[in-house]
């Protein structure tokens, strides 16, 4: 019986908090903050956009630029004095990327920062 009274306090502490913490919300916003920054995040949002505008971004290649593969590269964070460089890298490799967006993502997040 005594070994009861003594488990129920532990069980119950063992319960999540329901009500939250307010001064752990600063800490909260700057861990939701680092996590945006995180190279996955990034790289999910440079996935996202190329994906939705594959073959607008392909075409930009080609022509030497466009508002949408800007957005990209800024997306993945490549410098803007690299951009024209990598302009031309990614020309080279066009039909790669025209098979694999996925190709296309992972050499813009190459060149990022």
């Amino acid at each position: 019986m005594k070994q009861l009274l003594l488990i129920l306090p532990l069980a119950a502490c063992a319960q999540p908090d329901t009500i939250a913490n307010p001064l752990a919300a600063p800490a909260r916003a700057i861990n939701a903050t680092v996590e945006a920054a995180s190279p996955e995040a990034r790289r999910a949002r440079v996935a996202q956009h190329v994906t939705a505008h594959h073959a607008e971004i392909l075409s930009e290649i080609a022509a030497g630029g466009g508002i949408r593969l800007s957005t990209a590269m800024e997306l993945a964070w490549i410098a803007a004095p690299k951009r024209a460089a990598v302009i031309g890298l990614l020309a080279q490799d066009i039909a790669l990327f025209r098979e694999s967006p996925e190709a296309l993502v992972s050499a813009l997040m190459l060149h990022g920062a």
